[in-house]
Order: C-alpha cells, then structure tokens, then sequence
C-alpha cells in the first residue's frame, strides 16, 4: 500500500475503536453506544462488565495494528 493512499473501508475488520480509561460517565456512554458495532476497546487496566476492555495493556505495534484494521476512532479530552 502506498503512505497516504485512500483505503478501502470495506477491508477494514472493525467499525470502531476507542483507546483509553473509562474516566466519567461520558467515557461509559461511548463504550455503551460502541457495543452496538464491531468495536474494540483497549485500555491500560480492566474495567468492570458492562464496560470490560476487549484489549488490555497492548503494546503500540498492537494498537497500531487495530487502528490500521479499523474505519474510525473515538476521540475525547
């Protein structure tokens, strides 16, 4: 593939992914509304069920591999 060209979405084996701790009830509603797609979500530390991380403490080439595979990424401050 070449740096910088268009992918095809249709290959990518994830809809969404959000990479961080659940902090606040906002972060919670982000994973609520993500369960409703193929989602991943990676995390330093578990969390309880509802809200369980699908990756835990991953290294960055494991990261980068799942955003790589994924058509958008749930970003909040």
């Amino acid at each position: 593939m070449e740096k910088f060209s268009n992918p095809n979405l249709d290959d990518k084996k994830l809809d969404v992914i959000y990479m961080g701790t659940l902090m606040n009830t906002a972060h919670a509603e982000i994973i609520n509304v993500m369960k409703s797609f193929d989602y991943a979500h990676c995390s330093l530390q578990n969390h309880p069920a509802p809200w369980t991380p699908t990756h835990v403490n991953v290294s960055s080439d494991e990261k980068w591999e799942l955003l790589a595979n994924t058509k958008t990424n749930i970003v909040i401050n």
